[in-house]
Parts: C-alpha cells; sequence; structure tokens
C-alpha cells in the first residue's frame, strides 16, 4: 500500500528542501498550495497538487480530498499572515 504524505506550503523554502530530501523514497507526495500559478514548480515531485489558503478555511479542499489516504502531514506553511 502506497504511503502518503500531504505537505503544505509546498512551494516555500523549507518545502523544497523537505521535498528534496523524499526524493526517491517510496512515499506519495501530495502538496497543499495556496498560489496556483506556484503550483508548476512542483511537476515531476509530487504526485498531487491540491488547492487551498490555510489562512482561509472557505478555501481549503474538503478534508476527505485532501487527506485522503495520508498518513501524515507535514506543515511547513508559515504562520497567518498580518492583515492590515
Amino acid at each position: 500500500m502506497p504511503r502518503t504524505v500531504l505537505i503544505t506550503g509546498a512551494t516555500g523554502t523549507v518545502s523544497a528542501a523537505l521535498l528534496r530530501a523524499l526524493r526517491g523514497t517510496d512515499l506519495t507526495l501530495r502538496a497543499l498550495v495556496r498560489d496556483e500559478s506556484r503550483a508548476e514548480q512542483l511537476a515531476g515531485r509530487v504526485a498531487e497538487v491540491v488547492f487551498g489558503d490555510l489562512d482561509d478555511p472557505r478555501s481549503l479542499p474538503r478534508p476527505s480530498r485532501a487527506y485522503r489516504s495520508c498518513g501524515c502531514s507535514l506543515r511547513t506553511a508559515r504562520g497567518p499572515r498580518r492583515t492590515t
């Protein structure tokens, strides 16, 4: 059975290092991405991209979609963005 890991903040610096470290493992990588225009940089590095913003719960995919068959999730996204 494939082991799936959900990585939030997947287009950030920490996640880039994490994805490099997980390359070549038997894990299936799923990425939660806020900015659809940056998702292209994940091509070939993750099996699936889901879109949503941790600061906007309405934008997040239904939990069953994002977390479906995930063994764990790794939150590398930064904290909430401040708005003025």
